[in-house]
């Protein structure tokens, strides 16, 4: 297997874990649930894998990425009416492991009603 093990951080218990995750038991996945404030890991380029990009010949190169919580907006009416309610976040909600790492918004509120929106933003980072 070619992956990497995020780095995640938050409080215990449940909080990050760094590099030290909980097996992805798809019998029992709330042992691998997490709620960090943010993710990182090293990507799994390297120059060795060769041209990325054959339009113009780029080669791949090391890369980190990383995910951070930003807000969610909830529409409950949908378009018109009352406008969003925004809300910042600060923190994810998921499972991270050297199988997959799957983290959004952190579940909750209240149903929405027949045209009510949900809106989740968070930001990517990636460098060399």
């Amino acid at each position: 297997m070619r992956a990497n093990i995020p780095f995640s951080a938050g409080s215990p218990p449940i909080g990050g874990r760094g590099f030290d995750h909980n097996i992805l038991d798809l019998s029992n996945p709330a042992s691998a649930l997490e709620v960090p404030t943010f993710m990182a890991a090293p990507g799994t380029l390297v120059p060795a894998d060769g041209v990325v990009d054959p339009a113009d010949g780029t080669v791949s190169g090391e890369v980190a990425y990383g995910l951070l919580p930003v807000e969610i907006a909830v529409d409950a009416d949908g378009p018109g009416g009352n406008p969003p309610v925004v809300t910042p976040v600060d923190s994810l909600f998921g499972v991270s492991s050297t199988l997959a790492s799957a983290l959004g918004n952190p579940p909750g509120g209240a149903p929405l009603a027949v045209g009510g929106t949900f809106a989740y933003t968070s930001s990517w980072a990636g460098g060399q």
